[in-house]
Parts: C-alpha cells; structure tokens; sequence
C-alpha cells in the first residue's frame, strides 16, 4: 500500500477547529499538542451548548475519561448534530472494559453515534472487538501476551462491523478499516511517562480527520506522528528522568514536524 504523505501540510493550510469533549485531567495538553500542530481547540462541554458546538466545528473527538452523566449527554448530542453535519468523528473509549459505566457508555456512543474513528490502547480497543479475557486497568494497556495475528483480526472484526477506522496504540500501534491494516513501530517510553499522550493523540486524530477522502491514510499520518515526535523530543533531552522537559520537547517536536520527517523517519508495515 503507498501513502501519499501530505496529511500534516493540508491539515495545517485548512487549520480545523476541533470541538473536543474530553476528560479535565488532560484538556489542557490536548489543547496545546493541537496548537502545536496547527489546529485550533474549542472545549465546549456544557450539554446546553455541546450540539451548537458541534456545528461550528471542522472535527468531533471524544474522551470519556473523566466520565459522567453530564459528560456522556454533551458527547451524545455534540455527537449526533456532528454525525448529521457529516463531521469527522473520533471517539477515546478510555478504560472502556474497567467499569460498567464506562462499558455502558462506550456501546451507547459507538452504537448511537457511529463515529468515524476509534482509538484506544491495545486493551481498551481488544474489549470492544470482544477479545475473551480482555478487561483493561483504566488510562494504561498493561502486557497483553496475544499474537499479532490474533491482534489484528480482532480489530479488523470490529473495524468492518461498525464501519470505522480502528487505532489501537502501545508499543506497538495498529491502524485497520477492516481491509487496509498497518503496524507502527515508531514511538519511545518516555510517551507513557507523560499525562496525557494518548489523549492528545487523539485529539490529533481528529485533526487530522478533516482530510474525509483520504481517511486512514490521514489517521496512520496521525499515530506516525506522534511516535515520530516522541523519538525526536527524547533525543533532545539531556539524559536523566526528564519527563517535565519531555512534555515540552514533545510538543516543540510536534509543532516543527513535517510530513517529510514522517516519509524519512517512519518505521512501519501494511499487512495483507
């Protein structure tokens, strides 16, 4: 399969606004790794105003981590006014198998929204495609002694029954329509070490996601990224527990990344 790397360059020429309903431990770095990028963040969780939001905006991510009642109506209604606006929607089933509540919501939201993309780490995404034995420990993956192939027909399962693109991340990442699958090696430690990668990722995701007709390619663009950027902020360190740094780096490497980084340093394979 051959990816036409330009996913960073469109997006930053258009400079979406993305309408994110995410959890308030990480809103923060969410709205700054897309400043960085060359997107605009707009906040809106009130459910009184979370449709109207939705309407102004170029692209839908939603988080459900610091999950409630609220929460979960404000990315209901932002949902389905995105969905008849034909907004590209990404939706974070964080901790999806850790609690009821949460596996509640996340059914609720992929059966009534029917969001365009779904990214999780390698547990949370595995409990939605049903993978036996697969129940998460909330925001971290852990070890998950599963062969790829097992993997990867899991998600591709999912991907083709719901009609959307699946991302599911660790140290390894996976990016499946169902059909089209890649596996990306990019990425370091130190991202795990930082509040808020996997959110402001998705974030990115959705960014990204303006770029409709090409779909995954703008969303395996997306995951590369962030594990490019990891790599180049943890060269730029000078040695020791940098994590603080690393956050700042990480997002200098963001901001300055090219989609010709992406081509020279993008370490990856399409499966057939």
């Amino acid at each position: 399969m051959k990816i036409d790397f330009s996913t960073l360059a469109a997006m930053r020429e258009k400079r979406p606004l993305v309408h994110a309903i995410t959890n308030f431990v990480t809103a923060n770095f969410c709205a700054d790794v897309l400043l960085a990028a060359g997107a605009s963040p707009m906040m809106a969780d009130s459910p009184q105003e979370a449709a109207d939001a939705a309407k102004c905006a170029d692209a839908l991510y939603l988080n459900i981590g610091t999950l409630n009642q609220n929460s979960l109506e404000a990315m209901c209604r932002a949902g389905k006014t995105a969905k008849e606006h034909r907004i590209p929607i990404v939706f974070d089933p964080v901790g999806a198998g850790a609690t009821p509540l949460r596996q509640t919501a996340s059914a609720k939201i992929i059966r009534e929204i029917h969001p365009d993309i779904v990214k999780g780490n390698l547990a949370e995404m595995l409990f939605l495609a049903g993978i036996d034995g697969i129940t998460g420990r909330g925001v971290d993956a852990g070890e998950i002694d599963l062969k790829q192939n097992l993997i990867v027909d899991g998600l591709r399962r999912f991907a083709s029954k719901h009609q959307l693109i699946a991302i599911a991340t660790g140290k390894v990442d996976f990016i499946t329509d169902g059909t089209a699958t890649a596996v990306i090696y990019n990425g370091c430690p130190m991202l795990e070490n930082v509040t808020g990668t996997g959110c402001a990722l998705g974030a990115f995701c959705a960014a990204c996601a303006v770029q409709k007709e090409t779909l995954f390619a703008s969303q395996f663009s997306a995951v590369l990224a962030m594990g490019v950027a990891g790599e180049i902020a943890r060269e730029t360190l000078p040695g020791g527990n940098c994590c603080g740094t690393f956050k700042m780096k990480l997002l200098d490497a963001i901001g300055n990344l090219t989609d010709r980084d992406l081509q020279i340093r993008g370490k990856y394979e399409f499966l057939a």
